[in-house]
This record gives structure tokens, C-alpha cells and sequence, in this order.
């Protein structure tokens, strides 16, 4: 690949946001989000390459996605990626540039968000679930104060539902990374594939019963503690907290439930695709034989 910022970009070539902006701020995105550290310079269109490679990484994009995607999957699958230096002067033409700073900027983010969900689920998600769950066990106990100002049950509401949130994140997380797989869009090195086991259904099943077992208890203690008071006026300091932690529990259930499901369709993709393999398999080798 040509690296116009390791040459030389000639007065003119290049409108100066796009020189010391956006092509600058995408292409770290990219190497961030795919760790491709080899290339300086995602859009650059000077390229050379072996055909049979680019045929096998099964490019689908249209449009200016095309030369991200490139790049992109030539990385994911291990394909070896050299830079040159090269000279970008003006192109000569009487038009105006096709290109569109807000338009093509924002598709580029979105093909990399796309393609990289540890980035848009998997790190979003566990920073909520984890800063959640610290929160939600300091304020567990009572209130805290820091200062002049009070946490209290208030917060231990925010707070839970970023775990909520958090732990659907992770969960969209396994379900794009394990989709991508299947589809042929990621390459499969994906570490998740205990998930499409046949039993990971009957286990998040009994993961989803115990979560729901304890949110019925604590609604139940909760209720308890009301019918104390002739179901009157409570002490939401600490009732609440009950209740609180309840629905917590009972949405985790839900949620794990429901992913279980999802799991076992993946498990039923992909026994297909290893029948499929192994019937390609057994016509090749029929085929050599006679």
C-alpha cells in the first residue's frame, strides 16, 4: 500500500481537513480498532496485491467501504501488509471532489464499529457492568456521603441499570462476534465457540432459574419487611434497597434466559455448517477416488 504521509502530499492535493483530520483521525481509529499498526494510511488507493488473497477475503462493500474493508479483513486474516511512500499531487480535474467530509466520514466510523464489536459492545459493556457493580456494592450497606453531597438509593438505581445495561452489551457482543463467524464476515478465531455447544442452552437455563430464585426471594424479604408496617409507609433507605436488587436479579434471569435460545439457534447453525463441510468433504474425496 502507498502511504501518502510518508511522501509527499503536494499544495493542493488534499483539502486540508481531510490532511491533518480525517484521514488522520480514521485511520488511528482503524488501527486501534483492528490493530493494524502496519498501515499509516487507510484511503489510500495505490495498492498492490495478490488477486487469489483479495478473491478469498470475499469483499462485499460498495462504495468507499470497499478500500476500508480491504485493509480490514487483510488483517483479521493474517495477510501480510507493506507500505510505501509515495507522492500525491493535484488530479488535474475541473470538478469539485466527491467526496463529502460529514457523509464518507460517518460511513467509515460506521463500517468500523460494524466490524469490530469487541470495540462498540464488548468494551462500552463491560466498563458499565463493572463501574456498576462497584457502585452498586458501596451503596448496598446504606448512603454514602462525599462532601456535602449524599449516594444514596437514587444512585443504587443509576447504577444498576448500568449493570443491566453492561450485561446486555457483553451478550451483544457474543452474538454479533459469533454471527459474524458463521456469515463468513470475521475470519473463525473466535474464542466463543464453546457458546454454540448443544448444552449451552440447558445451562444458561439453570444460570437464568438462579438468578430469578434469588430475585423472588428478595421480593419476598421485601415484602415481608411491608406487611411489618400493615403494608403503610416503609423505609425506602432500606426496603428499597430490596427491592432494587430484585429486579436486578429477575432482569439478569430474563435476559440470560432469552441468550440461551439464542445460543442454541447458533448451536443448530452450526452443526449445518459441519454437515455441509463434511458432505463437501466425503464428494471431494469420492470424486478423487474415482
Amino acid at each position: 500500500m502507498g502511504n501518502r504521509f510518508k511522501g509527499h502530499i503536494a499544495a493542493g492535493a488534499m483539502p486540508l481537513t481531510h490532511r491533518y483530520f480525517g484521514n488522520p483521525f480514521l485511520t488511528a481509529i482503524g488501527r486501534l480498532f483492528f490493530s493494524c499498526t502496519e498501515c499509516g494510511d487507510f484511503y489510500c488507493g495505490l495498492r498492490g496485491f495478490r488477486k487469489d488473497k483479495v478473491r478469498a477475503l470475499r469483499l462485499q462493500s460498495q462504495g468507499m467501504e470497499f478500500a476500508l474493508e480491504m485493509v480490514v479483513k487483510a488483517q483479521m486474516h493474517g495477510l501480510r501488509i507493506t507500505e510505501v511512500p509515495i507522492t500525491l499531487s493535484p488530479d488535474g480535474r475541473g470538478r469539485p471532489p466527491h467526496l463529502r467530509w460529514n457523509r464518507d466520514g460517518w460511513r467509515s466510523l460506521r463500517f468500523y464499529l460494524l466490524m469490530s464489536p469487541r470495540w462498540f459492545f464488548a468494551i462500552p459493556g463491560l466498563t458499565l457492568l463493572v463501574c456498576g457493580m462497584l457502585v452498586s456494592i458501596v451503596l448496598l450497606p446504606g448512603p454514602i456521603s462525599v462532601m456535602s453531597i449524599t449516594f444514596d438509593y437514587h444512585t443504587l438505581m443509576y447504577s444498576t441499570s448500568a449493570i443491566v445495561l453492561g450485561y446486555q452489551s457483553v451478550l451483544l457482543f457474543i452474538f454479533a462476534k459469533l454471527m459474524a463467524t458463521e456469515s463468513g464476515l470475521h475470519p473463525a478465531t473466535t474464542k466463543s465457540w464453546f457458546l454454540e455447544q448443544r448444552r449451552t442452552l440447558e445451562r444458561c437455563i439453570v444460570i437464568a432459574i438462579t438468578l430469578a430464585a434469588v430475585g423472588v426471594v428478595l421480593g419476598i424479604i421485601a415484602t415481608r419487611q411491608w406487611s411489618l408496617v400493615r403494608f403503610g409507609n416503609l423505609r425506602p433507605a432500606v426496603t428499597i434497597r430490596l427491592v432494587i436488587c430484585s429486579v436486578l436479579f429477575l432482569l439478569l434471569s430474563g435476559q440470560t434466559f432469552m441468550a440461551g435460545f439464542f445460543f442454541g439457534f447458533m448451536n443448530l447453525v452450526a452443526e449445518r455448517r459441519a454437515l455441509r463441510a463434511s458432505s463437501s468433504h466425503g464428494a471431494a474425496e469420492s470424486k478423487a477416488d474415482s
